[in-house]
């Protein structure tokens, strides 16, 4: 019985027979013999049935059957060259056939997945007809724009599909770097154009829009010529636009004021040491071992009572774990009052400030001038470490409003530049370090003394 359910003859079944026989025959002489028949020469031209089966809008078991004998055909390397010869020829059927073609694009990206396929696609001139396939397509919905007022859901399939290619062909550094220069003036173009649309715009022409825009800024990344040629086609680009068009050249401009004067980028995270303070080492038992700390962190803020927190936690210290009372100020208390209420001749005016208040004191202004001249003069750094490195680290450790310590500490970084006047700096400030260590042994001693206690216990 056949697939259509009718009995076979006895001359049918003998011939099927025959067939199976020599063909099984025809197999096992060829694998003795160790040879493998070689693929008959594929002679592909720009075939109108296989174009018509491909993008058919029958049915869609046709144009899958179709992108099966396509994709047998294209096993072997050779053969696979001529079939995406042919295939790229079909591209220009994506503005007719939309939805259609996607069992075709399908078959396109699978083929050319490998990069060497899409670099002898490139050098054969693919990405510059892609180009221009993109710049007829938003031609045609600029039209239908000024022509029209409906809309099609399913516009810019097409569009969109040709960006997804174009983009998949830039995302090889090689090919990208070779024609990025010519394509961007196609890109540029194209996402200006788009961002015009308002009746034809749909969910796909919002979505190349975005596909567009990451390519360009992709390919505007670079050298700094690569950077100029840029600028210089975002300046014949503005110059096609008419004066009555205000939105394009805007964006134009933009970027080219973000190329000469670019954004710094908040920085979203940041890392944090804590560190015991050495007068109270004897007291806090443990250590923070996972110095430094990133703000993503569990625990590492916004708060400094969270900070607190993770710092009792870490070094078990339970019992100022909830001792919050002293890490956070009080709300600002505002008096305030209307001028003219209870009248002008009963109301204080403060007409001026006291000049004394904001000025600079000498000290500051010595300790700020010297630190810097002291960065390129070695014989000042010598002169002034013989005698007042004491006086300095003194002043390093002066807290006041005017910033008296910060200054002497940056003086005192400056002098650090000259060996001699190092090693007397780290001296000082290891002597200070012992002095502190000993007064804090002093006061828990006194302390635990009070309870009947000793050092030891």
């Amino acid at each position: 019985i056949d697939n259509t359910g009718k009995t076979l003859s006895k001359a049918d079944l003998r011939q099927l027979y025959l067939q199976e026989k020599y063909s099984w025959k025809w197999k096992q002489f060829l694998s003795r013999k160790g040879k493998r028949p070689t693929p008959v020469d594929l002679k592909l031209g720009h075939n109108n049935w296989l174009r018509q089966v491909l993008f058919t809008p029958a049915t869609q078991s046709a144009r899958q059957a179709a992108c099966t004998i396509v994709e047998a055909l294209a096993t072997f390397p050779s053969r696979r060259q001529q079939v995406l010869d042919l295939l790229t020829s079909y591209l220009d059927e994506l503005s007719v056939a939309g939805e259609c073609a996607a069992e075709y694009l399908a078959l396109y990206q699978k083929l050319i997945k490998p990069a060497h396929w899409k670099v002898y696609l490139a050098a054969r001139g693919v990405l510059p007809y892609v180009g221009n396939l993109i710049t007829k397509e938003i031609a045609r919905l600029l039209a239908l724009e000024e022509a029209t007022l409906s809309t099609d859901l399913q516009q810019g399939y097409a569009l969109k599909s040709l960006t997804g290619l174009l983009s998949s062909f830039v995302e090889v550094e090689s090919i990208k770097r070779h024609f990025k220069s010519r394509l961007v003036g196609t890109v540029l173009n194209g996402y200006l154009c788009l961002r015009k649309l308002v009746v034809q715009r749909t969910k796909l022409i919002d979505e190349t829009q975005d596909m567009l825009l990451e390519m360009l800024e992709d390919m505007t990344t670079g050298t700094e010529s690569e950077t100029k040629a840029f600028m210089a086609v975002c300046i014949e680009t503005a110059k096609r636009y008419s004066l009555d068009d205000y939105r394009t050249p805007v964006f134009i401009f933009e970027r080219l004021c973000s190329i000469i004067y670019p954004e710094e980028n908040e920085v979203t995270e940041f890392f944090v040491t804590l560190e015991k303070d050495p007068q109270q080492e004897d007291f806090l038992q443990g250590r923070m071992p996972g110095n430094p700390y990133s703000s993503n962190e569990p625990g590492i803020g916004p708060l400094m009572r969270d900070i607190k927190n993770k710092i009792c936690q870490d070094c078990d210290l339970v019992a100022l774990l909830e001792d919050d009372s002293g890490m956070e100020g009080e709300p600002m208390r505002i008096i305030y009052r209307m001028r003219g209420l209870l009248g002008d001749a009963t109301e204080e005016f403060i007409e001026s400030l006291d000049s004394t208040t904001g000025s600079i004191t000498r000290l500051q202004l010595y300790l700020a001038y010297v630190a810097v001249v002291f960065i390129y003069c070695v014989a000042s750094q010598a002169l002034i470490g013989t005698d007042s490195i004491t006086n300095l680290h003194k002043l390093e450790q002066v807290s006041s409003d005017e910033g008296i310590g910060t200054l002497a500490e940056n003086l005192l970084e400056a002098l650090r530049e000259n060996p001699d006047v190092n090693k007397k700096i780290d001296a000082a400030r290891k002597e200070t370090r012992a002095e502190k260590k000993r007064m804090a042994m002093a006061m828990r001693q006194k302390a635990l003394g009070t309870l009947g206690m000793t050092v030891g216990d």
